[in-house]
């Protein structure tokens, strides 16, 4: 994705929020189904992870990787639903 991607999150931009998700979702659910196998724990998983993107966009500098910041924080997710590791 282009760099200023980041700058039109930033900017709150809904068609930007819509290509993140089509361009992100099932790569991020496939990624979240690997260590969670139940399908809808890895749906709230990767919403949860596109909602903090979300909310922390205005934080992230513009030549961040979103796909590794977003893997990152579903692992975290993952980790913080269960810190045992008993999926």
């Amino acid at each position: 994705m282009a760099e200023n991607f980041i700058h039109r999150l930033q900017q709150k931009e809904n068609r930007a929020y819509m290509e993140l998700y089509d361009h992100y979702f099932a790569k991020l659910h496939r990624f979240a189904r690997s260590f969670v196998f139940d399908g809808e724990v890895a749906k709230d998983i990767v919403q949860n992870a596109l909602i903090k993107l979300y909310e922390n966009i205005s934080q992230l500098e513009s030549a961040v990787n979103i796909g590794a910041y977003l893997c990152v924080t579903v692992r975290s997710f993952r980790l913080a639903r269960d810190p045992n590791n008993k999926w």
